[in-house]
């Protein structure tokens, strides 16, 4: 599998955008390295508390056990294919990035204007303010939209980039546990604003 985001960091304003690949790919492979080794004392913290806080007989720790044992298996897993989850993921967001062409929503409507061989001062002068004004929010909105693209950027990186922890972190218990269900909300809805 291809080692390179193509949707995610494509749309990005950086030009550099080998270089950039790499360093996303090796940070996120040593915040998977880092999630791994949590992945055995944030399970013991969780049998310690569900022993001490339950007060668990023999069979409901064994079930404990157990269930604490496929969950560890299954964060292995996510932790394990990590990459090549958001590398789908990415070709996917750049698929359908692909399929929408932004600019036809942007274009303004064409219309013919009346030419009127007698044109008043009054009239020209709305139209030069007209276009001036056009000219001001036209370079506004690139202003705004460059600062979205960045920051959306510089928001899924971030994000990709603690999923690793956020997905060990699930193993602990309390309000850790529903910490994934939160950070792939927020992926999602950072990915949405292509």
């Amino acid at each position: 599998m291809s080692s390179h985001f193509q949707g995610i960091l494509s749309s990005s304003v950086h030009l550099n955008l080998e270089a950039q690949n790499l360093m996303v790919d090796t940070t996120i492979g040593k915040m998977i390295g880092v999630a791994k080794l949590l992945l055995l004392p944030f399970l013991l913290v969780r049998l310690m508390v569900y022993y001490f806080q339950y007060h668990l007989s023999t069979a409901e720790l064994l079930k404990s056990c157990y269930t604490s044992l496929l969950t560890l298996a299954i964060t292995f897993l996510l932790l394990q294919f990590y990459l090549d989850i958001f590398h789908m993921l990415d070709k996917l967001t750049a698929l359908i990035m692909k399929r929408f062409d932004w600019h036809d929503l942007v274009k303004p409507d064409s219309f013919e204007s009346i030419k009127d061989p007698e044109i008043s001062i009054w009239q020209l002068i709305k139209n030069c303010f007209s276009n001036l004004t056009t000219k001001a929010l036209k370079s506004i909105s690139r202003i705004m939209g460059l600062t979205t693209t960045i920051f959306r950027h510089q928001a899924i990186l971030f994000t990709l980039q603690v999923g690793p922890l956020a997905i060990a972190a699930s193993l602990l218990p309390g309000n850790f546990s529903s910490i994934v269900n939160y950070w792939l909300n927020m992926l999602i809805s950072f990915l949405m604003w292509g």
